[in-house]
């Protein structure tokens, strides 16, 4: 791993917009497309290195940390310790009234590009297609306060999406629900913990970038230590003629496809997913 400084001008100079259908990923191959920051909603893989938020163009950030190395701030401490009464348990990823119903409540925190229900994030059978996922579930006396969904690869696991009852947002299950996802992923035995995409602009997803030890992705091979905020964006346009892309199929996909960056795709709906 390299650590270079970030160049952004340099990173952002080519725009990446990639996506690829694969129904089967061994948890090797997971890892191979995660070191690329790829990421996927049920079989749609997907990485893309621009987006529009807020009428603005703007730069994603594919994100990891070394669960080994994490150390919460004294800030997620107090997140633990104010949410020690909740019940966490993991349990195989599946579709439930219950969730569906927190679904509907969270997604009316966000404006741009909502998304219709989990089914934009997960597989009919999410348990075990594409890949092995989870759902992390907390709960106070019994009642869903939060569920959070992650796919697991054999040294890696790569947060899908993360939702909380409205009514419990003093509690910032956000935050919750990631340290509790590095906790697993430490606890079993893996390195590398993917929390998902956020932007050059303030966005809802920036409570992802608080954690110690992040790295970003340069778009071409490299981490890099996210040691200084990245910061650009631009009033969106209609342009002459669309972004350069290319596909590249991950291991173990027997299909792979290319859409036009606007085009209605994972990677241009919601590419930070939570």
């Amino acid at each position: 791993m390299s650590h270079d400084s970030f160049d952004a001008a340099r990173v952002y100079s080519r725009p990446v917009s990639e996506q690829a259908t694969c129904e089967t990923m061994t948890p090797d191959a997971m890892d191979w497309v995660l070191e690329r920051g790829w990421r996927n909603f049920g079989c749609d893989f997907f990485r893309t290195s621009h987006a529009i938020h807020d009428s603005s163009v703007c730069g994603v950030m594919a994100l990891r940390l070394d669960a080994r190395q994490f150390l919460p701030s004294g800030s997620q401490r107090r997140v633990m310790r104010k949410n020690a009464s909740l019940d966490v348990r993991m349990v195989p990823a599946q579709h439930g009234a219950d969730y569906d119903a927190m679904f509907r409540k969270h997604r009316e925190r966000f404006s741009d590009h909502l998304p219709e229900s989990l089914h934009s994030f997960l597989s009919e059978n999410p348990a075990t297609v594409p890949c092995e996922t989870i759902a992390l579930e907390a709960r106070l006396s019994g009642r869903l306060a939060a569920v959070s969904f992650l796919a697991l690869g054999a040294q890696s696991t790569s947060a899908i999406y993360a939702m909380f009852d409205p009514e419990f947002a003093s509690r910032s299950l956000g935050i919750f629900t990631i340290l509790q996802e590095i906790a697993f992923t430490r606890s079993t035995g893996r390195t590398w913990y993917y929390p998902g995409y956020a932007y050059t602009m303030p966005s809802p997803y920036d409570y992802k970038l608080h954690f110690h030890g992040l790295e970003v992705f340069d778009w071409e091979s490299r981490w890099v230590p996210l040691d200084r905020p990245i910061e650009w964006s631009y009033p969106w346009v209609e342009p002459s003629h669309s972004m350069t892309e290319s596909a590249t199929a991950a291991p173990d996909c027997q299909t792979a496809s290319t859409r036009d960056s606007q085009t209605e795709s994972p990677a241009t709906k919601h590419p930070a997913g939570n």
